[in-house]
């Protein structure tokens, strides 16, 4: 549908008739589900939560309504919860007739300070490591920043602070890797990356993978596009990747004129020092398993069972279930929500996760050693991947940002996109200042892709998008838009993408010098576009199962 002045709730917003509640043995087993939820949140901090009325399929909608009892301390909107002050809230979820709720409690407090002694700090003496400020010799000077990275990290220095100048770096040289644990403070320089072979063939400047509690500040960096074509450079060209990180990002930072990314991250299907485990379609019986863990033969309606042990000894600490291969998706696993229980070394029961969604990352038990799941569908998984021993899902430690931040920092003038999303859940982005970025697909600003559905719950708030097209989404689940101006700048969101919430945004224009692109919204789940304005700029709406009751929902929007 086109755009347009939306001043009242829509009518599916109270409408009880648009979910569906499953017979089960004879009796209604409706209910409410939190999938998604925080504990302890600090004041300015927000968080994407997500609950669901069960029993759930892809074609329902799941319309929530969200309230807390302490606005005070902290608010949520649309699902997304925002510290105010320090307290305890409840956050509960309800279902359109409020008859089914559940909620869980919040803590706000004010955010943790980090003080670092004189004794922590390691000053970088240009010439110890035969760093160059002048802009030449640019393989001298990106080893010597390697060099120095690795005595401070030897010496577990909690920051490093480099000279101020204008660096020349090679990926000829290498990649310069950051350590876990540690501010790297580049004391406001530009760092210039050199143009090389590697520009026809890719390489990765600057990267944040296996660290924790690891900050890049006070750096400029610009890649080598005015040196080079788009034919003659490739996309793979990566100012800075971040990988399997958690709690590390960039703050008051630039990157810029990259041939391909200025900043990306990963995904890799499992965390290095893990292994996986998976369930096949012949596993399932119909049946429940009890809050004892015991099998549970009362229940067998939508109910579906893997009735043995399954070994998740190799495992990290974390874990998703999904089909975390090739386009991901929901192929052979349609249910969305799963219940897992936990088992110690002795089959012993530890605990019950119920509903969990597919490819969200949530905690693994201590001692856990084995597992089963209870899937909700219409009919049992009957096929799998041929190729994994007809499986129908993983179990699997991710080895992704987790997390992580992109903060008051200038991220422009690249050609392929100012920052890729492959890969992370729960990012902060906010604050910053997008411009420029386009010329090769994807063209823009922010993009969500190959990470597929286990990209999930990211914040963006608060930043200026300045290019032709600002955000794109491919995939990807839970992620909030709000408080960002969009000048000249429109979003695609497709319709893999579902549970999205975009609100309070300005749009003004249609995307383009031109004026010639409007947005798009498309999903496949119950998203809500709520509350922006749009000055001379339309939207079309799409779904990925054109018959779903589910909707992008339409609310206050102004367009002027």
């Amino acid at each position: 549908m086109d755009g347009g002045l939306f001043t009242e709730t829509p009518d599916s917003l109270v409408d009880c008739g648009t979910f569906k509640i499953e017979l089960i043995d004879g009796g209604i087993f409706p209910g409410m589900s939190i999938n998604k939820s925080i504990e302890i949140l600090e004041v300015g901090e927000n968080f994407s939560a997500m609950a669901t009325i069960y029993p759930y399929d892809v074609m329902d909608s799941n319309i929530v309504e969200w309230e807390t009892s302490n606005p005070e301390v902290c608010t949520i909107n649309y699902g997304v919860i925002e510290g105010i002050s320090q307290g305890t809230s409840t956050i509960t979820a309800y279902d359109p007739t409020r008859i089914y709720s559940k909620s869980f409690k919040v803590e706000v407090k004010e955010p943790i300070t980090q003080t670092i002694a004189p004794t922590d700090i390691y000053y970088v003496t240009a010439s110890r490591y035969d760093i160059y400020l002048d802009n030449t010799h640019s393989t001298e000077t990106t080893n010597g920043i390697i060099n120095a990275l690795t005595f401070a990290k030897s010496m577990e220095y909690k920051k490093i602070v480099f000279p101020y100048g204008t660096y020349l770096v090679t990926p000829m040289a290498g990649t310069v890797n950051f350590p876990s644990n540690m501010i790297i403070d580049f004391n406001n320089s530009k760092i210039n990356i050199e143009i090389s072979t590697k520009t026809s063939t890719g390489y990765e400047m600057f990267k944040l993978d296996n660290v924790q509690y690891t900050k890049f500040i006070n750096a400029h960096v610009y890649g080598e596009r005015d040196f080079t074509t788009i034919a003659g450079s490739h996309e793979d060209c990566v100012s800075l990747l971040i990988g399997d990180a958690y709690k590390s990002g960039i703050e008051l930072c630039t990157f810029s004129k990259s041939p391909g990314f200025n900043v990306k991250t990963s995904t890799k299907r499992m965390k290095d020092g893990t292994g996986d485990a998976w369930f096949t379609y012949s596993n399932f019986e119909p049946g429940n398993i009890d809050n004892s863990g015991v099998n549970d033969d009362n229940i067998v309606t939508y109910h579906f069972r893997t009735p043995n042990f399954v070994d998740i000894s190799r495992l990290g600490n974390y874990f998703m279930v999904g089909y975390n291969q090739g386009y991901w998706d929901y192929r052979f696993l349609r249910s969305r929500l799963y219940s897992i229980y936990f088992y110690d070394i002795n089959h012993q029961f530890i605990e019950v996760q119920p509903y969990n969604w597919q490819y969200y990352c949530y905690d693994k038990p201590q001692n856990a050693y084995y597992a089963k799941i209870v899937v909700y569908q219409d009919t049992a998984p009957n096929s799998g991947d041929t190729d994994y021993k007809d499986a129908v899902a993983f179990i699997r430690t991710l080895g992704i940002p987790r997390k992580c931040f992109i903060k008051n920092s200038i991220l422009s003038d690249s050609w392929t996109s100012g920052l890729a999303m492959t890969g992370g859940q729960d990012w902060t982005i906010s604050g910053n200042s997008f411009s420029g970025n386009g010329g090769r697909l994807p063209g823009c600003d922010i993009v969500w892709e190959d990470g597929w559905d286990a990209m999930v719950g990211d914040i963006v708030k608060n930043n200026t998008f300045d290019s032709t097209l600002g955000i794109v989404t491919t995939a990807g689940a839970n992620h909030s838009i709000f408080d960002n101006t969009f000048n000249k700048s429109y979003i695609y969101i497709w319709e893999r993408t579902q549970n999205w919430r975009i609100f309070r945004n300005s749009f003004n224009g249609k995307g383009g010098t031109a004026g010639q692109f409007n947005m798009h919204l498309g999903t496949q789940g119950d998203s809500y576009f709520a509350e922006n304005t749009l000055k001379e700029i339309l939207y079309t709406t799409g779904k990925n199962h054109p018959d779903a009751a589910y909707e992008v929902h339409l609310i206050n929007n102004n367009l002027l």
